[in-house]
């Protein structure tokens, strides 16, 4: 499984099976992914795109390519919950506040949680987050300036690289690795 950080909101997550692709802005980049969302939820008018099998830019449940996406609304935010060969990602989009314990309860476990950290969801709301969901692992991406203060409150792992190559069996069931990926 490869994760791939873009900048800003945007992450792909690629397995051997499907491709997904969270906030990408230019969908050339991800030509031919199965799946592409969108989680700002602004009521904006949303293209479709030809060379993604499935555009999401609404909350519900879906499937796609052998894959389960449900799509949680908070706020103005889609929270995107997707099941790849066995493991579960969640991407947070801009979140301005924690979500709702509802949306929380209705997201269930997370194997791997894809947060955006900024000016309006600092370093001390990534950290709540991340320990109100409990993943396995979580990758902070966003505000450049501020990623240096996950760091510090999540004592956080700068990647080596971009994209980051994961197996489920390499994921601790007893803490939660926190990890910055360069762009």
């Amino acid at each position: 499984m490869e994760i791939q950080f873009f900048g800003g909101t945007a992450f792909t997550v690629k397995g051997k099976k499907a491709q997904t692709a969270f906030d990408v802005e230019d969908l050339s980049q991800v030509k031919d992914f199965d799946i592409a969302t969108r989680s700002a939820f602004d009521g904006a008018h949303v293209e479709t795109y030809e060379h993604v099998k499935k555009f999401l830019y609404l909350p519900g449940e879906y499937e796609a390519s052998q894959v389960l996406i449900k799509g949680l609304l908070t706020g103005q935010t889609i929270i995107y919950k997707i099941v790849i060969e066995g493991l579960s990602f969640a991407h947070f989009g801009s979140l301005t506040a924690q979500p709702e314990k509802e949306v929380i309860s209705t997201l269930g476990d997370v194997d791997i949680a894809l947060i955006n950290v900024s000016e309006s969801f600092n370093e001390k709301e990534v950290q709540k987050l991340i320990e109100t969901i409990d993943p396995r692992m979580a990758i902070v991406g966003g505000d450049a300036a501020l990623l240096p203060k996950v760091r510090e409150e999540s004592h956080a792992q700068i990647a080596e690289k971009n994209p980051l190559s994961i197996k489920k069996s390499e994921l601790s069931d007893d803490v939660t690795t926190v990890m910055i990926l360069p762009v």
